[in-house]
């Protein structure tokens, strides 16, 4: 499969027109001088000598001797002018590609001359073979460049050896401007603050990801910041990463685009056998999921390969492509060549797609009777260590897994004395005569709380979704600054298959804008009560405001596009709150909804860190009751556990997030009084990117500093970094506080 250096690239292309440029400067300056030569030579030949002679009355004995050195000089003249013609070509190519390479040479290939040419460099070269993610991103499509369209991630070994070398070399790079960073932040520089930032999130990305290498876990395409220990899962694995691009990311409104389609579906084949080399080797080590996880893979496997009638043309490739060339204007494409195409990618399904994928479903039933039944990580090898990683990874904490359930537990009776208060008096809970699960469907089930499971249905949430984000765009300003109001759609189809309603940023050419995706296959899905929420979670002032502001600032490649999980995810449950805390909530009924997710949101972190944990070890059947006695449905609660199981550590992220988001506000409001101002703490928290929460808490203590004693920027951020643990520490008295310093578990 083609692999791209676009380090190559740019070096070969400067060379190129360093090429040119000699080329057409030596064309230019050959005419130039060839006038001038000639007008040179009839003046100089005779009468040079004439005058010279004559000046120095020089006797007619010596005269040609005189005039014979006189002559030998301006000939050695005229040579090197005549070398200097005839290799003028040679010598500015020689000088210009020496002023390119002493420019382009440690910036491509060793340490650069800035931090934010190393952070430019680093994002492309980890890019160039993310071609998935290149589909949904479309960065090169507006320069004609589509070749990322036609091709598939590699998942070998080999390229993970690769990619890890990658990541270790720059950081070793970026280490070296560690000195730099902290001694203009001690000078206070302009932008001394951002670049400590920027060298600060990118050490984090940098260091976590290779501790996750060291464990195998990998970073896979397009859910590039969800590294995954089970890379074939049915949530978010490397195959449904591989069936969303092919179904829903990849554009099909050309048929130079159709072609570019069926060139990738030819790549199956490899993407496959580096897929099982690298789940083979986890195999002997006994990294496994357990034997429900297989089986699901085996079902989602079989249904993407399954054609009614055993024809092609029921598959769901082809009838997608058939109804996109159906789309196509006449004028723009001829039915001779539609018809190609259809026999094209008949083919390709036939020969490449089937027989990869029929061939990963073999191996997966091979796994069926050697697979563990046990769900959580603690029976793998490493796995307490492979679970701290997750830990960290989704939540920028190394707080314990014990800490994390008791702080689910105190949450969720919040929670649920909320409700009971809430719904009163027209729901009243008695434990005597109900469990608090029967409570909660005995009011989420009311057909008064729910849209009708029609496309009427669908339509209305669809509506009552976009009038709560027009709405909230004004009442925002009472808590952020202006930012701008791009458009967003609502979809029905998601990526994401775990999740009701998903947040997806538009595409980086602007071709299409933001979406909110409802998964209706959930009954959730329907209900009236959670369609406010997922608009002020999801939209504003939640995930779509936060990447407006993000956009909005001026931030480098790598924070304008990075997404750190507990603080992009706690952004959407926090913003949420904070709509209930200032009263748009229209009824209670409203603010009951928020209450519900809230209490689903904090049910998931119990379950994850209690499944996972060697200390608690909850099974299935522990996991499945919880959830029920909370008010999940049956189904819902076997989809929750079966996440989780395949996804460590996601189901910490939205409540750890929303809880040190509230207590870095508290912090600073105690710290400030009243000169807090919520709209510029807000400012702070967006405007830098999505940080994780133990560089925003950092980053917050700066900001507090600077408010205090009216400077730009603090003398020294070690007495920062040691003054906010003090603070923290001292803050938090169930000692579930963040280490804000150092990842340092792993030792």
């Amino acid at each position: 499969m083609l692999r791209f250096n676009f380090k190559h690239f740019i070096f070969i292309s400067c060379t190129l027109l360093v090429l040119i440029i000699s080329y057409l400067f030596t064309i230019f300056f050959n005419r130039f001088l060839l006038y001038f030569q000639i007008d040179l030579k009839t003046f100089s030949t005779h009468n040079t000598n004439e005058s010279l002679i004559s000046y120095f009355r020089i006797n007619d004995e010596n005269t040609l001797q005189i005039r014979n050195q006189i002559e030998y000089s301006q000939d050695k003249y005229f040579q090197i002018k005549r070398f200097t013609s005839d290799h003028l070509f040679l010598i500015t190519f020689f000088i210009l590609q020496t002023c390119i390479s002493i420019i382009l040479i440690p910036n491509l290939y060793k340490k650069p001359y800035t931090l934010n040419i190393l952070i430019f460099r680093f994002v492309i070269e980890f890019l160039q073979s993310q071609y998935i993610i290149l589909t949904k991103l479309r960065i090169f499509e507006h320069y004609g460049i589509n070749i990322q369209n036609t091709l598939l991630d590699d998942l070998s070994l080999s390229f993970r050896k690769k990619q890890a070398s990658l990541l270790r070399r720059n950081l070793s790079l970026l280490k070296k401007f560690k000195s730099k960073i902290f001694t203009d932040l001690e000078k206070r520089k302009d932008y001394a603050i951002q670049n400590w930032i920027s060298y600060t999130t990118l050490e984090w990305f940098l260091t976590t990801s290779i501790f996750g290498y060291d464990l195998m876990i990998y970073i896979y395409p397009l859910f590039i910041y969800n590294p995954l220990i089970y890379p074939t899962n049915p949530f978010r694995g490397c195959i449904v990463a591989y069936v969303k691009t092919l179904t829903i990311i990849q554009r099909l409104s050309t048929e130079n685009e159709i072609r570019d389609y069926i060139k990738r579906i030819r790549h199956s084949e490899e993407y496959i056998d580096g897929c099982i080399v690298d789940l083979k080797k986890r195999e002997k080590k006994g990294i496994l999921p357990c034997v429900d996880a297989i089986i699901e893979i085996c079902k989602y496997l079989e249904k993407i390969v399954f054609c009614q009638q055993n024809s092609v043309q029921n598959h769901f490739i082809y009838k997608l492509v058939d109804g996109h060339l159906k789309g196509l204007p006449d004028d723009d494409i001829e039915e001779n060549i539609k018809n190609y195409l259809l026999t094209e990618i008949s083919e390709t399904i036939k020969t490449f797609f089937i027989p990869a994928m029929r061939k990963l479903i073999r191996y997966h039933y091979s796994l069926i009777p050697i697979a563990p039944k046990e769900i959580g990580l603690w029976r793998i090898p490493k796995g307490d260590d492979i679970y701290r990683f997750h830990i960290y990874y989704f939540t920028s904490t190394t707080m314990h897994p014990m800490d994390i359930q008791e702080l689910g537990l105190i949450e969720i009776e919040r929670c649920k004395k909320k409700i009971i208060d809430l719904v009163k008096p027209e729901y009243i809970f008695c434990e005597e005569q109900e469990s608090f699960g029967e409570f909660m469907r005995r009011i989420v089930s009311d057909p008064k709380f729910h849209y009708p499971f029609t496309k009427k249905g669908r339509r209305d949430a669809v509506h009552q979704l976009k009038r709560s984000i027009t709405n909230a765009w004004e009442k925002s300003k009472e808590l952020f600054y202006d930012y701008p109001q791009s458009p967003i759609n609502i979809e029905y189809f998601s990526i994401f298959s775990d999740v009701s309603f998903s947040y997806q940023p538009g595409p980086w050419d602007g071709s299409e804008n933001p979406r909110i995706t409802i998964n209706f296959d959930r009954e959730i899905a329907y209900s009236k009560l959670l369609n406010k929420g997922c608009a002020f979670r999801e939209g504003v002032p939640g995930h779509h405001l936060q990447i407006q502001a993000s956009k909005a600032s001026n931030l480098d490649f790598f924070r304008k596009n990075f997404i750190s999980n507990s603080f992009f995810n706690g952004w959407g449950l926090y913003a949420e709150l904070l709509t209930v805390e200032n009263g748009w909530m229209e009824n209670k009924w409203e603010e009951l909804g928020h209450y519900l997710l809230d209490l689903r949101t904090t049910a998931k972190l119990v379950v994850d860190s209690s499944i996972h944990y060697q200390g608690i070890k909850w099974d299935t059947k522990t996991a499945l009751a919880f959830f029920e006695d909370l008010g999940f449905d049956h189904s819902e609660a076997e989809i929750e556990v079966k996440c989780i199981a395949s996804l460590p550590g996601t189901g910490l992220s939205q409540k750890i997030g929303q809880v040190k988001l509230l207590e870095m506000r508290e912090f600073a409001k105690s710290e400030l009084g009243p000169s807090f101002n919520i709209k510029e703490f807000h400012s702070v928290v967006l405007e830098n990117g999505s940080l994780p929460l133990d560089v925003l808490a950092q980053l917050i203590q700066y900001w507090i500093i600077e408010k205090k004693n009216n400077k730009s920027f603090p003398n020294s951020p070690f007495k920062i970094i040691n003054k906010l643990v003090y603070v923290l520490n001292n803050y938090n008295n169930n000692n579930n506080s963040i280490n804000y310093i150092l990842f340092i578990w792993y030792n």
